[in-house]
């Protein structure tokens, strides 16, 4: 027998002007079995409102899958900053290497609102994932204009690889400029 909540997502015409319901529709899902939610996300994860979407984007983290991380690549190259924070927050749960490209690409593109916020968390992620391509975004992070950015790389590159940091702070050229 069908619970309420399946019920109301399989049978039942859903508010489509109703945001608010539809956001706590999407993030509800997150407690959903995984067959439910598998079957029912894909349109609240493209859905034409950010709240909406970013409530779905979150509610993958439980269920995270090679289809849903390929969704989340493609929206960390959205022209919607809030979906890519969402997105690089979700991967930031369950990092994997194949995650790196689109991180640092997202990171590279972010422009705009909250554009800023985007980019650490990137650089964030990058760290958590490693390797030589994370230090690689992180060192060049260190030259990046926004002042926090530049903290973050600075954080990170020195847990995952202090003697870049140390090569990067001996070479005067390379130094971020002060703002």
């Amino acid at each position: 027998a069908e619970v309420p909540f399946e019920s109301l997502l399989t049978t039942q015409p859903l508010p489509e002007d109703d945001v608010v319901a539809l956001a706590g529709i999407a993030r509800g899902l997150e407690a959903a079995p995984a067959a439910l939610f598998d079957r029912v996300i894909q349109p609240y994860l493209r859905h034409r409102d950010p709240r909406v979407a970013s409530a779905a984007i979150e509610s993958v983290a439980k269920h995270l899958r090679p289809d849903h991380r390929q969704t989340l690549h493609e929206l960390l190259y959205s022209p919607d900053n809030a979906l890519r924070l969402a997105a690089l927050g979700t991967l930031d749960t369950k990092p994997e290497a194949s995650d790196l490209e689109h991180v640092a690409a997202s990171f590279a593109s972010a422009v705009g609102d909250i554009s800023p916020e985007v980019r650490f968390n990137a650089l964030r992620l990058a760290a958590k994932i490693g390797g030589a391509g994370a230090i690689e975004l992180l060192t060049g992070a260190l030259d990046a204009p926004e002042p926090f950015v530049r903290t973050v790389a600075r954080q990170e590159l020195q847990k995952l690889a202090p003697a870049e940091l140390a090569k990067h702070d001996a070479d005067p050229s390379k130094r971020a400029p002060s703002h």
